[in-house]
């Protein structure tokens, strides 16, 4: 029995709620035997970005600009085998799904519902405007953001908050690839 849970990303990720919420983790069931065990292996298929953020107080508010804009939007991951999904297959899990082989277990985009086509199709996230204002969670020293996999046409930019205090600083990174980690130090002294 195969069986797809709707995913929809948060961009304001500053409660843990919202964070742990937009940490998507896809599982494909492999090396299957006829016991009752499922063996499955998770992988994450966001990226992360941990921010070390020096000299600010505990209650600076740190976002991130320039990011895909899929806030509230249901992230699609292809599935090879979709085709054979019993569970959900009147709702387009098939159609918005399916993919070759190499993309198993990516990204494909963000689903889209289409009353001229009367069925959801997915968006490639590289046709998505890059307007979208992600905002951090805080945890310990460091800020985390959860953001997509993707390549930006531009440097995002961070945004820190201190009060009446603002800093400004572009990522050097615009490509972030899915289930890897980035730190970015950064000093608002």
């Amino acid at each position: 029995r195969y069986s797809q849970y709707n995913y929809v990303f948060e961009a304001d990720q500053s409660t843990e709620k919202n964070y742990l919420k937009s940490d998507l983790l896809w599982a494909q069931s492999y090396m299957q035997t006829g016991s009752y065990n499922v063996h499955l292996s998770f992988d994450h298929v966001m990226a992360c970005l941990r921010l070390s953020v020096a000299g600010v107080s505990e209650s600076a508010v740190v976002t991130l600009e320039g990011m895909p804009d899929i806030d509230q939007r249901e992230v699609v991951v292809g599935d090879y085998y979709a085709a054979r999904s019993k569970v959900n297959a009147r709702f387009g899990y098939k159609e918005k799904c399916s993919c070759p082989l190499e993309d198993n277990g990516k990204v494909l985009g963000v689903a889209v519902n289409s009353d001229a086509q009367g069925k959801a199709y997915v968006k490639p996230l590289s046709e998505i405007p890059f307007t979208g204002v992600y905002t951090a969670h805080r945890s310990g020293d460091s800020y985390y953001l959860i953001v997509p996999p993707s390549s930006l046409p531009a440097r995002a930019r961070v945004w820190i908050r201190d009060g009446e205090k603002r800093y400004s600083y572009l990522l050097e990174r615009t490509v972030f690839e899915q289930g890897k980690l980035y730190p970015v130090n950064i000093s608002a002294e």
